[in-house]
């Protein structure tokens, strides 16, 4: 486990040319990678784990999914419906 957490710590903050590094992602979706990293630095360990419940609940829109973590205020977060029902 503490070499994934090393392997996520260089992922995130040592920079890199790769496809797959975080700068070359964040360049692609339009994202500032000092928010992504700042968010990384605050986030503690009963938000991940926040986090993780609400992915296994059904809670599709990250945005909702951040904010309810970060304790701010969330219009609604059941779980998302496929619109599959007949």
């Amino acid at each position: 486990m503490r070499k994934f957490a090393l392997d996520a710590e260089r992922w995130l903050f040592e920079p890199s040319n790769l496809v797959n590094g975080l700068e070359s992602m964040c360049q692609a979706m339009d994202i500032d990678i000092e928010l992504v990293r700042g968010f990384s630095r605050r986030v503690t360990r009963e938000q991940v784990k926040k986090m993780e419940f609400l992915e296994r609940a059904g809670t599709r829109d990250q945005t909702k999914m951040f904010l309810a973590v970060l304790g701010a205020p969330v219009p609604s977060l059941e779980t998302e419906d496929d619109g599959d029902d007949v």
